[in-house]
């Protein structure tokens, strides 16, 4: 399993640019060598993205996405985005959720009260 950062973001006063040519020889090179990519979303564009590749074919499914919350000029950890990123994934997705500082346990308790943190339940 790597990173498969699936979009470009802001972080703060630099840039982390991930152009769509780049992201699918990443996605052809992972499929080369049998890694499983963990696409990473800084915002919802990301699982978009993300979903599109699959769609085409580029990243084979089941998708794993990481969320990754609060970063600068991304997401932040918020109760209502976490549902919002929730619904955006596929049926068959397996997620986790990541949040930088005091965001992280706010996030975790959320995916556990909603019962997302249990494999056996369904996703929705």
């Amino acid at each position: 399993m790597a990173s498969f950062d699936c979009g470009s973001i802001n972080f703060g006063t630099w840039t982390f640019v991930n152009e769509p040519p780049f992201l699918e020889e990443m996605a052809g090179r992972m499929q080369q060598f049998a890694v499983k990519p963990e696409i990473e979303c800084f915002d919802m564009g990301m699982i978009y993205a993300g979903r599109r590749l699959a769609e085409r074919g580029k990243l084979q499914e089941p998708l794993r996405f990481q969320f990754v919350m609060g970063v600068a000029g991304g997401i932040p950890p918020r109760p209502e985005y976490l549902i919002q990123m929730h619904a955006a994934l596929p049926p068959d997705a397996t997620w986790s959720v990541c949040a930088l500082g005091c965001g992280q346990l706010p996030m975790n308790t959320m995916a556990i009260l909603n019962g997302w943190a249990c494999p056996y339940w369904p996703r929705r």
